[in-house]
């Protein structure tokens, strides 16, 4: 070849676009990848079609056109239960679009923005075609109304759908408005995202003693279940809660069928690591002596737990029976049996038990819980879909009930009308009421929970799209390595990582809390994975569960508003004020929220010994003497007890009993309600227990279940069982158990294990002394006492008649039992010898606990009185005797109460007011918790509380017992990244099918050794196993193939787990997945062309999907996948591209410019602040009447831009002004972040907003037909000031100034709204009573509008939205987007302040010590980008991980004649003289917050008062005053300010005249002395009436405090 030709092929300007030469032209084969342009274009076209608040509308949508119609068909048939030939079949259902009936009956079309401001439900009908039975012809109806159901807007049965911008705005909506949310009763409600562990899947992790175990929580529609299969002393067990003690699992695989070990060995492995983990399990079966699936039914069968049947109902099955069907439908659920083949389960077992292996072997086999390919989202849809179902099985039931009424009566020769049966009110209560409350209480799919859906926040537009993107998280495991946010590597792309609250909620370190095994720690003392008591706060039933992310940090780093809250009756708690407590209405309210009042839920327990610092160490010392009190040897001395007995006893660690054995309390317990004992004539023990209620014995039962002693052999005593096998109609066997529930249930353990335990344990004299432990004591004595057959509790009142003072006296009468003998060889024979405890005995054990009581012998009493009743109150916690607790919690309540309210601890004697005691006589107590009321709250310092702690628990209740509080702990809320997409359900058919195909060996049809050969990769679809493949690489790149080609949905995901040889598909509902640009070698698939085409409308984002350009991947295939983040990262083995590396942060976090370049926490605290800035919310805001908004006036665009404002339109509706910024010292006012504010720019409106707050009254119609009316002011009353805003219509006039206390609304009620009035019109005015509306702000308002309207209920509604400009105080609260908060410290004139050369004055001045210890190098670069935008007159861009380079910044900035670092020459605005040093200056966009000192400060001279305490009320609404503390007075002392303590203390809060008796020091009247009987020695003094209040209160309880006076 000729030199030129080389030239010409090798010279790149001479190659022809599109030749051949191009392809062959060696030097671009080794370039770099060009990155595509505007790649970012794909983003908004992801959220055209995906994403964000989408997501809810799309769950929304699939539940209205899918799962509706699936619910229906599933309940479609009712038959009636008098006449089977009668029947009604729902065909179908159908949601109509969103109406209401007015007065004249018409039907209007509603409008979201006419809901809210009628205070509407925004409601559709819902439709049923039926097919019914009349006269043996079956009838068909269409569209028959059967409720209504709340509409989510956007959704596709929403009036907004597919509307323009300029039909939304006809019909007053925002065309900026997501949608995503319902409006119930007039308020927006979204429901959350809620995170849920993942169903039907095998998770391995650590339990509490450090070895692995395998946990399912099974979820069908039938039936929801958890299996566990756990390690323990090398054997493997399964653990499910039907059986009452755990089973070896070699068993369990017997009972399902695979009788031999060889099998069993091949089914987990053949490798010797198997067979060696195996062999004790399969050594522990031989011993049972279990050998065929007979005998391991019949095993299982025996350990079946008992579960209560009602009286008269026989159980048909044996136990085997029993046990197979608890195999083939309870156990792992999920897995199906088909006419009881266990192949399946078994299968699922052996790989559990494998993984399980593997994991004791090599802990990286262990699951992370927090791993988001193990949890699954619930959206909006799902949870409306559980509650639809609920209301419509209601509703069948009540159809049902109604028609059986209707075809039972006489005259039904009539026609029977199905559609007017049907009751409309069911579903759309259920529905209006579930989500207004947010309660989803659904028994029949065992779902209680609170807080679903909330209020949506409407401070600012950007709050608004957070709220929607929000997940309410359940448990954070992780959290414990690294604090509060530390972020989990899966979360990436999926969850935004800076969007995540600030921290938790925190108690104080000392705060008591209750474990499980009914001891109380303090928080500090608490470690990761102890115990605790968790409360279902609807139920209050208490369940374990373990702690994780314990933590104790400084409270002052942590910079949290501690409180301290108490309770009438001297509870107290300290926490932080955003700690929640249950409140008497069920809901969870933070401190800072609660009222005095307020109602919170208390939990009485018995004082805790253990925990006395003086108990401990003698426990210690005590501790040191390990005493034997019941060996072996003793056992086999007496005789009696048979060696299989003793085998059993050692198995379950009852023998030998050492005095420290943990167990040896609730043996105590169970020892001390023996009711009566003896033996039969087999010689075997008898036990015989009695209970007042079932729910007592079933307590009975968890003990001894605790103790070891599953499923003990006990029968009802005779007489019942006589009465259960009566056979008697229904009707009768109902009235039967409600008159068994009345009395007592006697219970006879004949000869068990636990029979010969007891009788051993008594047959040993001073047991109880031997175990040295006051709380073994303690609970022998709370059980002894409330056994009602042996101990009368008896509480007795003694009232003194000259004073009415009353006292309590407790007796317990001592029955002695009477020796008895029958016939029946099954009836207990009571031996003297064997009296458990004698009466006195009984003052003997209470003396040491320091109870003195006397004994009254002739009446067998023992007597408590006068300070050993608060003791022995105290000291008691009955357990098996719930009426007698709820009664021993009301006295210990109200003494807390005299106790606290008296101040009087040291005091002998209680007096008590027999008044008082009515209050605690009425509280209702529910499993040992009542509602109580909060006395006061107060706010600590830091000193008073260094240290604040909290954790995590499993439990998604997140209760616990916190000093007797039920409090909640710590939850995590997470937010979506721009991205993320959450899938919905996919049938599995076509997947199974296309899996078999493609040579998946069936599992049924696999043998063991198959199974685990190294080859084979199990293949689950969904966590069922549906067989082995040999080829896995094959197939998982077939399958990929066939998603990309469109063959499967594009939201299956494929994922390939070498380490545990499987290939998961998945297509349920509920995983975070998120698209991704596949790259084929090292090229994305993604190019210049496609982007164009993008631009041009010639694609939209589907089509990238349907080609294959761009794929979905979930955190499963993600982990199994290699991403690049930008072209030039891209590697040889690199699978997919990044979008956009900005869409990992979500909408809230978008926000902010530069954020790469900020210290991490500075942009958590934007996230938050960002949704407290005041802004534009809405283009309909001026329109709306909420109950609180605030607005800013002439809101701006930040000149420093970013891509997320532009893909939310935030530009449309921002929250804050362009500041100019001068970073430099100004006078003083400037130190710890406050600001420095130019007082022009605040007069041409720089942080000015607008507040608009509502005032809502109805005029009311009463049950006898009158109605509340409105009246004309007369002109008496417009003379006074209070009516001078009325119109002569009686309602204020718009545009008028109202002050605190005006009328607004000259409203009068009827005085008598019950008895009926023949012509309510014809009242005269004289019958009507004053029922105004008031304007009851402090700060005076404009009446910016007035709305008459009527509502749901066609009650008049008058509405009104008073109007407030607020500019901005000292005090007021701003930031930037950086998270820099700070307070206006002085405003300042702008002739003093700084200008530049161009002549500029900043609005702001800011310290700059406020950038080295924030690290916000963000806000730097934002100041120069927004200075180079002003500049050159376009804006900056500051996108993550991207925007306007530093360098490009300076050299625009250098070409318009400014400093490349931003700095400008300042003068000083005060002397004229520059300044000594060049100023950082610049525009940065600030942010408003909805913190204003106009909201928040208080202070008073004079007002209302307490009646009680003549003290100032306390709390800014109720216009109290400011509290002198004690910390505040000591300081005073120190100073020595007598005079100014006495005026805080005396005369400025409840100064009182009194007279006082120099001769005998008591308190006189009117200048007389009554004990004197003169008025001689009578002098007048001056004390706070609340000291007057204590000595006559003292002198109430015989107590005489004497004044003794000196003249001064």
């Amino acid at each position: 070849m000729d030199p030129e030709s080389v030239g010409y092929c090798n010279n790149p300007d001479f190659l022809h676009k599109g030749s051949m030469d191009e392809l062959y032209n060696i030097s671009k084969l080794t370039d770099d990848i060009k990155p595509v342009e505007e790649k970012w274009k794909l983003v908004p076209a992801f959220m055209k079609c995906r994403g964000l608040v989408k997501q809810h509308i799309d769950s929304f949508n699939f539940f209205i056109n899918v799962e509706m119609k699936k619910i229906v068909k599933a309940n479609e048939r009712l038959t009636a239960e008098n006449d089977p030939s009668y029947f009604v079949r729902f065909t179908d259902i159908n949601v109509g679009s969103p109406t209401s009936t007015e007065d004249n009956l018409d039907s209007v079309q509603l409008t979201p923005q006419r809901c809210r401001l009628r205070d509407m439900t925004y409601s559709a009908p819902i439709f049923v075609n039926i097919e019914y039975t009349r006269n043996k012809q079956i009838i068909s109806k269409r569209d028959v109304h059967i409720g209504n159901i709340p509409i989510m807007l956007r959704s596709s049965n929403c009036v907004l759908s597919k509307k323009t911008p300029e039909q939304m705005a006809a019909l007053g909506e925002c065309p900026m408005d997501p949608g995503g949310y319902f409006i119930v009763r007039g308020q927006e409600k979204v429901i959350l995202n809620h995170e849920q562990l993942s169903k039907n899947r095998i998770i391995i992790e650590m339990d509490s003693k450090g070895l692995p175990s395998a946990s399912v929580t099974s979820s069908t529609h039938e039936r929801k279940s958890r299996t566990g299969v756990t390690l323990k002393n090398e054997k493997l067990y399964l653990k499910h809660n039907t059986f009452g003690e755990d089973i070896p699992v070699a068993i369990v695989l017997k009972g399902m069928g695979v009788e031999t070990d060889q099998e069993m060995a091949q089914l987990v492995g053949s490798d010797d690591v198997f067979l060696n983990a195996i062999t004790p399990s399969l050594e522990e079966c031989q011993k049972c002596g279990v050998h065929t699936a007979a005998q391991a039914l019949d095993y299982l069968g025996s350990r079946i737990k008992v579960f209560r049947r009602p009286y008269g109902v026989q159980n048909k099955k044996t136990k085997s029976e029993e046990a197979r069907d608890i195999l083939a439908g309870v156990v792992l659920n999920h897995v199906p049996v088909r006419r009881y083949n266990f192949r399946l389960k078994v299968i699922y077992l052996s790989l559990m038990i494998r993984r399980i292996i593997m994991a004791s072997k090599d802990k990286s086999c262990l699951d992370d819980k927090d791993y988001y390919g193990n949890k699954r989202i619930e959206l909006s849809g799902q949870l409306i879909s559980l509650l639809f179902e609920d209301c419509f099985k209601k509703f069948q039931s009540e159809l049902k009930k109604s028609v059986d009424q209707a075809i039972a009566k006489a005259n039904r020769a009539e026609n029977l009308d199905l559609p007017k049966l049907i009751r409309t009110d069911t579903i759309t209560n259920g529905f209006t009421h579930a989500i207004s409350s947010g309660q989803w209480n659904l028994k029949r799919f065992r779902m209680e929970r609170s807080g679903v859906s909330q209020v949506l926040s409407r401070l600012s537009y950007i709050s608004c799209m957070g709220m929607m993107t929000r997940i309410q998280s359940q448990f954070e495991k992780t959290r414990k390595v690294a604090g509060p946010r530390s972020l989990q590597p899966s979360q990436w792309g999926m969850l935004c990582p800076s969007d995540t609250p600030e921290g938790e909620a925190c108690l104080h370190p000392d705060t008591i809390i209750t474990m499980s095994n009914g001891q109380q720690k303090p928080i500090r003392q608490l470690k990761d994975g102890d115990s605790i008591i968790t409360l279902d706060p609807i139920t209050m039933e208490a369940h374990s569960t373990r702690i994780y992310s314990h933590f104790i940090k400084s409270s002052s780093q942590y910079g949290k508003q501690l409180l301290k809250i108490t309770t009438i009756t001297g509870k107290e708690i300290i926490c932080t004020n955003d700690h929640r407590f249950l409140t008497s209405n069920g809901n969870w309210k933070q401190s800072k929220d609660l009222l005095l009042n307020d109602k919170l839920f208390l939990i009485s327990s018995s004082n805790q010994l253990e925990f006395n610092n003086n108990n401990n160490e003698n426990n210690n010392e005590n501790n040191n003497d390990i005493i034997e009190i019941l060996n072996e040897n003793q056992l086999i001395n007496q005789g009696v007890v048979p060696i299989k007995i003793i085998q059993e006893l050692k198995s379950i660690e009852l023998l030998p009993l050492l005095n420290n054995n943990e167990k040896l309390i609730t043996i105590s317990r169970i020892i001390g309600s023996i009711d009566k004992i003896g033996s039969n004539k087999q010689n075997e023990p008898i036990i015989q227990y009695q209970f007042n209620l079932i729910s007592d014995f079933d307590q009975f039962l968890k003990d001894l279940q605790y103790l070891g002693f599953i499923n003990p052999i006990y029968k009802l005593n005779e007489e019942q069982q006589q009465q259960q096998q009566q056979k008697i109609d229904h009707q009768q066997q109902q009235q039967q158990q409600v008159e068994q529930q009345q009395k007592s249930i006697i219970i006879d353990f004949i000869g068990s294990s636990f029979g010969y335990f007891i009788q051993s344990l008594l047959n040993e004299k001073n047991w109880i002394e031997k175990s040295n432990n006051q709380f073994v004591k303690k609970e022998f004595l709370s059980s002894f006492i409330s056994n009602v057959n042996r101990i009368q509790f008896n509480i007795i009142e003694e009232i003194n008649q000259q004073n009415n003072d009353s006292n309590f006296k407790i007796l317990l009468n001592y029955k002695q039992q009477k020796q008895q003998q029958n016939e029946k060889e099954e009836r207990a024979v009571v031996d003297h010898d064997n009296e458990i405890f004698n009466i006195k005995s009984l003052q003997i054990l209470l003396n040491q606990f320091n109870v003195i009581s006397s004994i009254d012998f002739e009446e067998s009493n023992l007597i408590i009185i006068n300070s050993s009743l608060k003791k022995f109150i105290d000291l008691i916690n009955i357990k098996f005797n719930q009426k007698l607790n709820n009664q021993i919690i009301q006295i210990r309540e109200y003494l807390n109460y005299i106790n606290y309210n008296n101040n009087n601890n040291n005091n002998e004697e209680i007096n008590i007011k027999k008044k008082d005691f009515g209050y605690f006589k009425k509280l209702k107590i529910k499993r040992n918790s009542f509602e109580i009321e909060i006395e006061k709250i107060e706010q600590l310092n830091y000193q008073d509380c260094p240290e604040i702690s909290d954790f995590t628990t499993e439990s998604d209740y997140h209760s616990m017992i916190s000093n007797g509080f039920v409090s909640h702990n710590c939850g995590l809320v997470k937010n979506f990244a721009l991205m993320s997409h959450v899938t919905t359900d996919d049938s599995e058919g076509p997947l199974l099918r296309l899996a078999y195909n493609l040579g998946v060996q069936d599992i049924l049809l696999v043998t063991g050794e198959e199974l685990n050969s190294r080859n084979a990769y199990l293949v689950l679809l969904n966590g069922q196993i549906i067989g082995i493949h040999n080829s896995p690489d094959y197939f998982v790149t077939t399958l990929r193939k066939m998603r990309r080609a469109g063959r499967i949905r594009e939201f299956v995901s494929i994922c390939k787990n070498k380490a545990q040889q499987t290939i998961s598909v998945a297509c349920d509902g509920g995983r975070l997945c998120r698209p991704v640009i596949i790259v084929d070698d090292q090229r994305p698939r993604l190019t210049q062309e496609h982007i164009e085409d993008l631009k041009d409308g010639l694609r939209t984002f589907d089509d990238f999907i349907r080609e294959g350009i761009i794929e979905y991947l979930d955190v499963n295939e993600e982990n199994d996948s290699f991403l690049a983040w930008r072209e030039a990262a891209i590697q040889p083995w690199t699978t997919h591209l990044e979008i956009e590396p900005f869409t990992m942060l979500g909408c809230v976090a978008g926000l902010i410019p530069y954020p790469h370049h900020n210290q991490s926490p500075r942009n958590t605290y934007q996230c938050a602040m960002g949704k407290q800035a005041i802004g534009a919310i809405a283009y309909n805001q001026l329109t709306r009447i909420d109950t609180l908004l605030y607005l800013l006036v002439h809101t701006q665009r930040p000149l420093c831009q970013t891509r997320t404002i532009d893909l939310l339109n935030w530009y449309k509706l921002p929250a804050g002004h362009n500041a100019t910024v001068a970073v430099m010292s100004y006078s003083g006012y400037d130190i710890e972040d406050a600001l420095v504010m130019n007082k022009a720019s605040l007069d041409r409106g720089f942080g000015r907003c607008i507040v608009l707050k509502k005032q809502v009254t109805s005029i009311k119609k009463h049950g006898n037909d009158t109605s509340d009316r409105i009246f004309p002011p007369t002109p008496n009353d417009l003379r006074q000031p209070k009516y001078g805003l009325l119109d002569s219509d009686g309602i204020a006039k718009p545009g008028e100034l109202a002050q605190k206390g005006q009328i607004l609304v000259n409203k009068y009620s009827p005085l008598n709204t019950i008895d009926a009035t023949p012509n309510p019109e014809l009242i005269p005015d004289s019958a009507y009573k004053s029922s105004y509306m008031g304007y009851k702000y402090d700060n005076p308002a404009f009446i910016d509008k007035v709305l008459l309207t009527s509502g749901d209920d066609e009650q008049l509604l008058i509405k009104m939205l008073m109007r407030s400009t607020r500019r901005p105080e000292l005090g007021d609260k701003f930031s930037s987007r950086h998270g820099q908060k700070g307070v206006c410290g002085i405003i300042v004139k702008q002739e003093d302040m700084p200008f530049s050369d161009l002549g500029i004055c900043p609005d702001i001045i800011m310290n700059p010590h406020g950038f080295p210890s924030r690290m916000t190098i963000g806000k730097m670069i934002e100041l120069l980008a927004g200075k180079a935008g002003v500049l050159s007159g376009k804006f900056g861009f500051g996108t993550c991980f991207g925007g306007d380079r530093v360098e490009n910044i300076s050299k625009v900035l250098i070409s318009k004649g400014f400093s490349y670092g931003g700095k400008d020459y300042v003068t000083s605005g005060v002397t004229g003289e520059p300044l000594a040093c060049f100023i950082f200056f610049g525009p940065i966009f600030y942010q408003k917050l909805k913190h204003m000192v106009m909201d928040k400060m208080h202070a008073r001279a004079r007002g209302p008062t307490v009646t009680l305490t003549r003290q100032p009320t306390e709390g800014r609404a109720r216009g109290g005053g400011l509290r002198l503390g004690e910390m505040e007075r000591d300081c005073l002392i120190g100073y020595g300010a007598s005079a100014l303590i006495m005026e805080r203390l005396m005369i400025s809060s409840d100064r009182f005249t009194v007279y006082a008796c120099k001769n005998c020091g008591f308190l006189g009247y009117e200048g007389y002395c009554q004990y004197c009987k003169s008025s001689v020695d009578i002098s007048t003094i001056q004390i706070p009436y609340a000291c007057k209040l204590l000595f006559q209160e003292l002198q109430a309880m015989n107590i005489v405090p004497r004044l003794k006076l000196v003249d001064s």
